[in-house]
């Protein structure tokens, strides 16, 4: 990624459409990543997420699940429906830039355990620090942040299969 001079501020950010995966593994193990919001400053902020990212103009968030998610991880298996949606402005200090952005989830299975990631982009991993299948009593113990906050909450109706007729908003 190259940085680009500073757009958008808190209270003017650029929209930023999106979408992510709850991708779980055989064990009912969540993929997480490690991210740093500003990949030159990583010691600042910490979050744990979900793969996922920006939508490509004129994409659904469906189409923009599974590109993310195979270009994150190498994985494209069948995605459920939608079952949250994420209303929240961020900053990415790679870009020096504020987003508005409205992510919709979506949960997945693979059918082994733990799988090696296989990315197909290299640009997708510049603010991955790491990645690990993380169990609900990680997730709800995790001493770093998750996102969403909700996460622990939120999860275990999906990880039971149990899916909402209408996607939840998860808050920030």
């Amino acid at each position: 990624m190259t940085t680009q001079p500073h757009e958008g501020t808190r209270t003017d950010p650029i929209p930023r459409p999106g979408a992510r995966v709850l991708l779980l593994d055989a064990n009912d193990h969540l993929l997480m990543f490690r991210t740093a919001p500003d990949p030159d400053h990583p010691e600042d902020e910490i979050i744990w997420m979900t793969p996922g990212g920006g939508s490509d103009p004129g994409e659904s968030p469906e189409d923009t699940a599974r590109r993310e998610l195979l270009e994150e991880t190498g994985f494209s298996p069948p995605l459920g429906p939608c079952v949250w949606v994420r209303d929240w402005i961020w900053y990415y200090g790679a870009h020096d830039t504020w987003f508005d952005t409205r992510e919709y989830f979506y949960p997945a299975r693979l059918e082994t355990s733990a799988p090696d990631l296989q990315p197909q982009e290299d640009d997708e991993m510049v603010s991955l620090l790491s990645h690990r299948w993380l169990t609900l009593e990680e997730i709800r113990t995790s001493p770093e942040m998750v996102s969403p906050l909700r996460l622990a909450e939120l999860l275990p109706p999906i990880i039971a299969g149990n899916y909402p007729e209408e996607p939840l908003q998860t808050g920030q």
